[in-house]
């Protein structure tokens, strides 16, 4: 956005080193924090804007739970936002990192979609905007936001057939809002790259036309999903960076199947309790709210039956939206308890709920790094990365640069660092693979030929740095916090991978 080059889809997903370069669904991310990120550069904007999103993210949560609910009920739902958001840490809070950024839009979204199911319709807009984000954010969303979304459209449909008429201007805003916010991944669909297409066979296939591709399957998929909403301690501060930890089904502290499937058997039996009995009491919210519920559940485990399994393992980054989904859960138990009686003194809840929220709310204000994305593990790197950026002069007049990413150490600021750099200071930069083009720009993906660049540079970092291997000489070196960060290059194209 605010540019000549104004983009149709998301970034680049990580999902495409299984098979087949996709992108994430759509670049709504991208058209809200335009306008901050030119306003304010040198990333200020860029994380203004995130926490902009999320503050209004959870403001409209409560907004949506308060026109459902009532007083009380938005005190709980309010309270168990507080928790996901103390849970996060406060630079989750404005994290522009994909799978971290659509976590409370996500929970926005199913909120409003659960308030338009109960016949609030002036909360379609809403959950029409944050569930598209969720979705266009990151792609592991694809399956929750529809089958959520066409939850909530079958729920308030059996609604007005019960005589609660729709509000047709509400949801005439949200077809029309509908339209805008995916009218850049269809023209993308229609005239472009195909993204959406892609992202159908990536699913199915694999990204490839030979078959499935890796995926954790739907024995390893109940295990993940009982880790994060049975498991102690769930969705909450500690269990979001130890329910799921990397390398997911291949770790042996995930819930064994048995114990996965009898724990999510009683979460799923706890919900039909409670929509049993509100059937009695025709408490259509409450109804709504379990239906959708279960639904989710159920998409979860497909969701992430179906997620691939790279060198790298099953990474959490995938299914963040479980936390989400473990802390939807739990609103809606408090809720339905709530409402059907379940607790006799609703003056003390109101207490109870109202010291939880307060204590939550005042634990998210000073700073607590959870480590949940690559950007919060490298915080500690921006002095040494800011050095890094002025080694790009050295390469002034030297021609076109290729910059060997194989075998670099992740996360990794320094590549993409020097990068930036080198084409801010007016350097052509190449990179090899269709991926790293991909990320970098398809117009900067290395020739065939051994003169496709003229020099060829690589950051060593740790005990790589000691030590060169031929051909590469030192051009410059720093320390990051006790590593040793080394700028290595090379005339001509070196292919092979450094050390």
């Amino acid at each position: 956005m605010l540019s000549d080059d104004i983009p149709l889809v998301g970034l680049v997903s990580s999902a495409s080193q299984t098979g087949g370069i996709v992108a994430h669904p759509g670049p709504l991310q991208l058209d809200l924090l335009a306008i901050p990120v030119r306003l304010l550069p040198g990333g200020a904007g860029l994380f203004l804007g995130s926490a902009v999103i999320s503050a209004a993210a959870v403001g409209a949560t409560a907004w949506a739970a308060r026109r459902m609910l009532g007083g009380l009920g938005a005190a709980v739902v309010a309270s168990i936002v507080a928790l996901l958001v103390w849970s996060l840490g406060s630079e989750g809070l404005f994290d522009p990192w994909q799978p971290i950024a659509a976590m409370l839009p996500f929970l926005c979204g199913i909120v409003a979609a659960w308030a338009f199911a109960a016949g609030h319709d002036a909360a379609a807009p809403v959950g029409v905007v944050a569930l598209s984000f969720a979705v266009q954010t990151h792609g592991s969303h694809l399956l929750l936001v529809p089958v959520a979304a066409a939850t909530a459209v079958i729920l308030r449909i059996v609604r007005a057939r019960r005589g609660h008429v729709l509000d047709r201007r509400s949801v005439v805003v949200a077809a029309v809002i509908a339209v805008v916010v995916w009218t850049q991944p269809l023209l993308d669909q229609w005239f472009g790259s195909g993204n959406v297409s892609s992202l159908w066979r990536h699913a199915v296939r694999g990204g490839t036309d030979d078959g499935p591709g890796p995926a954790l399957g739907l024995g390893d998929s109940l295990r993940a999903v009982a880790s994060v909403i049975v498991k102690p301690p769930a969705w909450t501060r500690g269990g979001m960076r130890t329910s799921s930890p990397l390398s997911g089904g291949f770790a042996g502290d995930w819930v064994a199947l048995p114990w996965a499937v009898a724990g999510l058997a009683v979460v799923v039996g706890a919900i039909g309790g409670t929509v049993a009995v509100a059937r009695r009491r025709d408490d259509w919210t409450v109804i709504a709210g379990g239906v959708l519920s279960v639904v989710l559940l159920a998409a979860a485990v497909v969701s992430a039956a179906g997620l691939p399994v790279d060198a790298f393992g099953f990474s959490p980054h995938r299914v963040r939206w479980l936390w989400v989904i473990g802390a939807f859960l739990t609103a809606y138990l408090l809720v339905a308890a709530l409402r059907l009686g379940a607790v006799p003194a609703r003056r003390d809840a109101v207490a109870a709920v109202a010291l939880v929220a307060a204590v939550a709310l005042v634990a998210t204000v000073p700073t607590s790094n959870q480590l949940l994305s690559s950007q919060q593990v490298l915080a500690g790197s921006v002095a040494s990365v800011g050095e890094l950026v002025d080694v790009a002069s050295q390469f002034d007049g030297a021609g076109v640069v290729y910059l060997n990413t194989l075998g670099r150490q992740l996360p990794d600021p320094y590549h993409d660092a020097l990068a930036a750099a080198l084409v801010r200071a007016g350097i052509e930069v190449r990179v090899a693979g269709e991926y790293s083009s991909t990320q970098y720009g398809t117009h900067r993906r290395l020739g065939a030929g051994p003169d496709a660049a003229d020099v060829t540079a690589h950051v060593f970092v740790g005990p790589y740095a000691d030590g060169l291997p031929e051909p590469y000489g030192e051009v410059a070196r720093y320390s990051d916090g006790g590593r040793t960060v080394v700028v290595g290059a090379a005339f001509g194209v070196v292919r092979a991978r450094p050390g």
